[in-house]
């Protein structure tokens, strides 16, 4: 016989305490070596290093993105009626109604996450075009993780 509340999917007491008991003896051992630990970040943080390395993961990355970027998804994902709205628990209830969720803001903005993902892509207007992408990326995600689909 089984947990009910671990049957509706939340895991059961004993799982959770032992979570927050590992997660503890971590942070015992991390507080007795500090000293080490942050010798060991402010060397690896403070590192020189070849530029290529951040340039290929930064060409890997956005072609993912642009790969697995779907627009005609996207676009009808959002064309879903609000009432199938389910938002996320912590603070989302109170942002997603002052959010323009239609299809004709969506594909405009998909679209331009896939230019801002190319020029990022090619290194042009990195900075600019790195946060924008991401901005856009998060918005145009989010609008399918509302109505419940998270893959």
């Amino acid at each position: 016989m089984g947990n009910a509340a671990h049957i509706n999917g939340e895991p059961p007491w004993g799982a959770r305490i032992f979570l927050i008991l590992i997660f503890v003896g971590f942070a015992v051992l991390a507080w007795r070596n500090r000293r080490y630990w942050t010798e060991t970040l402010k060397r690896f943080f403070t590192a020189e290093t070849s530029p290529y390395n951040l340039a290929i993961f930064r060409i890997i990355a956005f072609a993912a993105i642009i790969e697995a970027f779907d627009l005609g998804y996207v676009t009808l994902m959002s064309g879903m009626p609000e009432s199938l709205i389910f938002p996320p628990r912590f603070g989302w209830r109170h942002v997603i109604p002052h959010l323009p969720i239609n299809p004709e803001t969506t594909h405009l903005l998909g679209v331009a996450l896939i230019v801002f993902c190319w020029l990022s892509l090619f290194g042009l207007f990195t900075r600019m075009s790195t946060a924008i992408a991401f901005c856009l990326a998060f918005y145009l995600i989010g609008t399918q993780m509302i109505y419940g689909k998270v893959n």
